[in-house]
C-alpha cells in the first residue's frame, strides 16, 4: 500500500470530501492521518481523484500541476443557472445554437461543425470560472457571490490551461422526457450533508 497517495474512483453524486470519508472508513490503517485531494470533480461527475495522505498533503501543488484527461458531454439547446443538471432550467430552445459572439455566425449542430470548433480550441486557452464554483474571490467562494446576486461587484477570475487534444466521440439526440429522466436519476444520487446553510452552494433545501 502506497502511504503517500492513492488513486480513488469517485462516483456520481459523491463529493470529493464524501470520497475521502469513505476511504478513511474503509481503511483502518489510515487512522487519524490527514487526507487531502489533489484536484476536484463536480458532484455530478465520476472519475479518478488522487488522495494525498499525511505529510504528502504538503506537496499538493505538485499533483495539481499534472496533466488531466476528461470525457464530457455538452447539452445544446438547454441551460441552467448553475451550468449543470443541479440548477434551475433557463431555456430549452431548438437545435440551432447561436455562436455569433465567438465564431462570427450561427451554426447548425452537426458532427463536422463541432469537429471544426474543437480544432479551434486546441492550444492555450483562458476561461472564466463558473459563477457557481468553489473558486475563492475576496475571501469567499464564487457561488456565494452568485447566490447573493453580487457578481457585478467582483471580477470573475480566469483559468489558464493548455488543451493538447480535443476530439468528438459522437452525438446523440434525446427527447425531453428521456432528458428529464436522466437528470432526475443523477440528482437522486446526490445526497449532500451541509454543516450550515452557507455550505449549500445551490441555496436550496434537499
Amino acid at each position: 500500500m502506497n502511504e503517500k497517495y492513492v488513486v480513488l474512483d469517485k462516483e456520481v453524486g459523491e463529493t470529493p470530501l464524501d470520497l475521502l470519508n469513505r476511504f478513511r472508513d474503509d481503511n483502518s490503517w489510515v487512522g487519524d492521518k490527514k487526507l487531502s485531494y489533489a484536484g476536484r470533480l463536480d458532484p455530478m461527475a465520476s472519475g479518478k481523484i488522487i488522495a494525498l495522505i499525511g505529510e504528502e498533503c504538503k506537496k499538493k501543488e505538485k499533483y495539481l500541476a499534472l496533466d488531466k484527461e476528461y470525457e464530457f458531454e455538452v447539452l445544446f439547446g438547454f441551460s441552467s443557472d448553475t451550468g449543470d443538471v443541479l440548477g434551475f432550467v433557463e431555456n430549452d430552445n431548438g437545435s440551432v445554437v447561436d455562436l455569433n459572439k465567438i465564431w462570427g455566425k450561427p451554426i447548425v449542430i452537426g458532427e463536422e461543425s463541432l469537429k471544426n470548433v474543437a480544432k479551434k480550441i486546441v492550444g492555450k486557452v483562458s476561461f472564466a470560472y463558473p459563477a457557481f464554483s468553489s473558486k475563492t474571490v475576496q475571501g469567499k467562494p464564487l457561488f456565494l457571490w452568485a447566490l447573493e446576486n453580487r457578481l457585478d461587484e467582483i471580477k470573475i477570475p480566469r483559468k489558464k490551461s493548455v488543451i493538447y487534444k480535443l476530439s468528438l466521440k459522437g452525438m446523440r439526440i434525446m427527447s425531453k422526457e428521456n432528458l428529464r429522466s436522466e437528470i432526475l436519476k443523477k440528482i437522486t444520487k446526490f445526497n449532500p450533508t451541509f454543516k450550515n446553510k452557507q455550505d449549500n452552494f445551490l441555496g436550496k433545501d434537499f
